[in-house]
């Protein structure tokens, strides 16, 4: 069974809310600059919220 490629490059899907979120987690434990790290949970924030709005929609 071939995968549905316009679900695997949707930047809006849950799987891609998934994945930014881990870049955002993992960039942010690497992250030394105190204001760059604002900025990145600010992102890892936002993505969090849009993955848990369309893992609510999809439910």
């Amino acid at each position: 069974m071939t995968p549905d490629l316009k679900m695997i490059n949707d930047s809006e899907s849950i799987r891609a809310y998934q994945h930014r979120i881990r870049i955002f987690a993992h960039d942010l434990q690497q992250e030394k600059d105190p204001k760059k790290r604002v900025i990145t949970a600010l992102y890892l924030a936002e993505a969090a919220t849009s993955l848990a709005r369309l893992e609510t929609e999809q439910s």
